[in-house]
């Protein structure tokens, strides 16, 4: 596949420093670029590299001039990389159209027009598939359940009975949505299951990862906001409320009825007690452990999680307890032995 600079400025609303009829064949990393590539800078500081990078053009910020190669300038770098890249990236193995022999299709089912099921995908009784969404081999929908237009289930991933998914939802192998939640009552020095009669909601837009677990509530919905991204490997317990346009990066867990604002995101390994509040825009550093409400545009680390300037302030304090332990007993000793040398001159001649 080939595009002008020029093609490709047009596509992403972006301007052209250098030849707009630079040909562009794919995209690279500044450092694995080669003639035709185009590459991307989205941190000025590493703009020292573009002058070794082989690539034929790179995208930019405004304020990037000067370098050997044709610039794309735009307001967002990252993003717009994005978008090229997927003009370059061949399209993923495509499903044979229509209803795969081995599928199963269960009892008053809705099937939409342009749906595709492939072998051993399972749709059961009652369930809705919207128009254009796609099951690859091994998908499963439950009982009831809804799946909105344009989806893609890929093989393995679950949606159990009376599940509610949007528009231009993605779920990755092995994400499992509307399994119970972990609850059960103590009685005589045994555990008793609570059924989780409720369910999971999610909205259009939402991209769930690899192997994510998402119960279903007690009673009500365990919601996903639209347009929030889930990494692989995270947990959403029953009765959470994510909110829209949220990043929950790899481990991230949540306990029971957490409330998550829209625009936040909880870094690698992060946790949140049950019952928290997370505020709107709230950024949760890695590894961090929420346990009290954080309020919005709070970026907050460590454990329990604190505010993200006092907590890298503690651990560099904390860095230097061998060498302040080593001084306070160095001062000790010179104290007890200055108290020594008082006492020996207060003792009478």
């Amino acid at each position: 596949m080939e595009r002008t600079l020029g093609e490709i400025a047009k596509a992403v609303g972006g301007g052209v420093a250098g030849d707009p009829g630079t040909v562009i064949r794919g995209v690279a990393g500044i450092s694995d670029a080669r003639e035709g590539d185009i590459t991307f800078l989205s941190n000025p500081r590493y703009a020292h590299l573009l002058r070794r990078t082989r690539a034929s053009a790179v995208v930019a910020g405004e304020g990037l001039n000067s370098v050997p190669l044709a610039i794309l300038h735009v307001s967002n770098p990252e993003a717009s990389f994005a978008r090229i890249a997927r003009m370059f990236t061949p399209e993923a193995g495509a499903m044979p159209p229509g209803r795969h022999p081995d599928a199963f299709v269960g009892e008053d089912v809705a099937l939409g027009a342009g749906v595709v099921l492939g072998p051993l995908a399972a749709v059961m009784d009652g369930a809705r598939i919207g128009r254009r969404t796609v099951l690859f081999p091994g998908a499963y929908v439950g009982f009831g359940a809804s799946v909105g237009e344009d989806c893609v289930l890929h093989p393995g991933a679950s949606i159990l009975d009376r599940v509610l998914v949007g528009n231009r939802v993605v779920i990755h192998p092995g994400a499992v949505l509307g399994a119970d939640g972990f609850g059960y009552a103590r009685e005589n020095g045994r555990y008793v299951k609570i059924p989780h009669l409720g369910t999971v909601a999610v909205e259009d837009d939402v991209e769930i990862g690899a192997n994510v677990t998402i119960d279903r509530a007690r009673f009500d919905r365990t919601v996903i906001g639209r347009g929030t991204k889930i990494d692989n490997l995270v947990h959403v317990a029953h009765n959470v409320q994510v909110g829209a346009d949220c990043l929950l990066v790899a481990q991230a867990g949540l306990a029971g009825s957490v409330r998550v604002g829209p625009g936040s995101t909880l870094a690698g390994q992060s946790g949140v007690e049950r019952h928290v509040r997370i505020g709107e825009g709230v950024r949760v550093a890695g590894k961090a452990g929420v346990t009290r409400d954080v309020p919005p545009g709070a970026t907050v680390g460590g454990f329990p999680a604190r505010d993200r300037s006092r907590w890298l302030r503690e651990e560099a304090a904390l860095r230097r307890l061998p060498e302040l332990l080593r001084e306070v007993r160095d001062l000790t000793r010179r104290l007890e032995s200055l108290e020594r040398a008082t006492d020996d001159d207060r003792e009478p001649r």
